[in-house]
């Protein structure tokens, strides 16, 4: 029921009360409470696209919002022409109907960084712009940045807390036994 597709995540810019927003093609691997709890002032706090030429670009994939007058312009900026941001940043993106945390990033003055070891990728055998993505490049680079594991034996890294699942047709069910089966199975927080 989104007439503007995920470009909708921007409505919960617009509240009064702390806001987590997070993907539904997100896999929960750790314990959240460190993350939840993450302490800053107020705006928005979220991940950086660590695997990413622009490693200072935000993921749209999680956010923290603790609402102020900055989270309320970009909400304001948004619904004032959405089509007009929607073909500007998807262009930009060069993705129809995409753009939404360039968006962000490029108009929110206030971002804190989440910790990124905390938040892995998985995209295997995805096309993106004529280019394949393989889980092994992902992983070798998580690797090099963090000095962990992303995926070692068929299992996701100690520091991990999410895995987001970053392309449309890399959904988690079509993958392998191991990925369903922690997706079905709850994680302990004790």
């Amino acid at each position: 029921d989104c007439p503007n597709q995920h470009w909708d995540k921007i409505s919960f810019f617009s509240t009064d009360t702390p806001t987590i927003v997070m993907d539904i093609d997100m896999l929960v691997v750790g314990n959240l409470d460190s993350l939840f709890n993450f302490k800053y002032q107020s705006g928005l706090a979220a991940f950086q696209r660590w695997w990413s030429p622009n490693r200072n670009s935000i993921n749209g994939g999680f956010y923290k919002i603790i609402p102020n007058e900055h989270t309320q312009f970009v909400y304001d900026k948004f619904y004032t022409d959405p089509n007009y941001h929607i073909n500007k940043y998807g262009k930009m993106v060069g993705t129809p109907w995409k753009g939404e945390q360039t968006f962000v990033n490029n108009n929110l003055s206030t971002i804190t960084n989440l910790p990124n070891m905390w938040l892995g990728v998985y995209a295997d055998f995805i096309d993106h712009k004529g280019s394949i993505i393989h889980q092994k490049t992902l992983n070798t680079l998580y690797n090099k940045i963090f000095e962990s594991s992303l995926i070692d034996n068929d299992k996701f890294g100690s520091k991990l807390k999410l895995v987001h699942f970053i392309y449309e047709e890399n959904m988690i069910e079509d993958h392998a036994d191991w990925i369903q089966d922690l997706w079905h199975t709850p994680i302990s927080t004790v």
